[in-house]
């Protein structure tokens, strides 16, 4: 198997909210994720966000201020490898709607400081990213 390249979207609303989605139909089942998804060959990582975004959360979500935020090595879940690179961004409105309904059941907003259970691996890394400038991972 190779590894991918899969990119995170950060979107913060307020300074303090982001945005999470149950996840459904893959690795990491009824955990709450961001959005994202693989990066397509040619394609640079803030165009993934675009397009991952627009396929997931629909055309409403509107954001701004994209940003590479971390990156790591997404290894916990058996038999998937990926290079997850996070982009972070500005919430300026909208409604996200579940556009994939075979992988994602709701999304929702939560306080950074009080996330959902069960978490999808890499989010408290990310968010600690954020909120401490941490560039890559923590081990």
């Amino acid at each position: 198997m190779n590894s991918r390249v899969g990119i995170s979207i950060l979107i913060i609303k307020d300074c303090r909210e982001i945005l999470l989605g149950r996840r459904k139909g893959a690795h990491g089942e009824g955990e709450w994720a961001l959005p994202g998804g693989k990066q397509e060959f040619g394609e640079n990582v803030f165009a993934t966000a675009d397009r991952e975004l627009l396929e997931e959360c629909g055309p409403d979500i509107k954001i701004a201020r994209q940003r590479v935020l971390c990156i790591g090595d997404l290894t916990a879940y058996e038999g998937k490898h990926f290079l997850d690179v996070t982009i972070a961004c500005t919430y300026m409105g909208g409604e996200a709607k579940v556009m994939e309904p075979d992988k994602c059941m709701e999304w929702q907003w939560f306080n950074m400081g009080n996330l959902p259970e069960p978490l999808f691996a890499p989010i408290r890394d990310i968010v600690n990213a954020h909120l401490y400038g941490y560039n890559y991972w923590e081990r």
